[in-house]
C-alpha cells in the first residue's frame, strides 16, 4: 500500500506557523524530511508544539513576505529585508482558515430556493 506522504519530496516548505502548519511540520520531519515552516507574521516557535525536540530539526522563518514560487524553491523577502530562495522540491500551504463573509453579505436577507446543488434567488430559478 503506497503511503500518502511518499509523493513529498525531501525538501519541505510549508507555508503556515500556526497549529496546521506546525503539526504538519513535525509528521514530514518524522518521516525524514528537511522541513522550512514560513509565515507572514509569527510562526508557533514558542508553543508547547514546538518546544519537542523533533521540532529542533524545524528551520522556521516567521515574518516573511512570499515573492514568488520557482523552479528552486519558494522565493521570500525576510524581515530584514533580504530576498531569498528557499530551496524545496514540495511547497504546502497549511494555514488556518479564515472567516469570509462576502458571500453572506451578497445574499443576506433574499429569499432563497435550491435548485439541484445550487442556490440562487427565486427570481432566477428554474421552475
Amino acid at each position: 500500500m503506497n503511503r500518502y506522504w511518499d509523493s513529498v519530496g525531501k525538501n519541505v516548505v510549508i507555508i503556515g506557523g500556526t497549529i496546521e502548519g506546525c503539526g504538519l511540520a513535525g509528521f514530514l520531519v518524522e518521516r525524514c524530511r528537511n522541513v522550512t515552516l514560513v509565515d507572514r507574521v509569527r510562526c508557533w516557535v514558542g508553543e508547547p508544539l514546538m518546544r519537542f525536540p523533533l521540532m529542533r530539526k524545524v528551520t522556521v522563518k516567521p515574518n516573511v513576505q512570499y515573492r514568488e514560487i520557482t523552479d528552486k524553491g519558494l522565493s521570500i523577502t525576510t524581515r530584514e529585508g533580504k530576498q531569498e530562495i528557499l530551496d524545496a522540491d514540495t511547497i504546502i500551504t497549511a494555514l488556518s482558515p479564515k472567516l469570509n463573509t462576502e458571500l453572506y453579505s451578497a445574499i443576506k436577507g433574499k429569499s432563497l430556493k435550491p435548485t439541484s446543488s445550487v442556490w440562487m434567488p427565486k427570481s432566477q430559478a428554474l421552475s
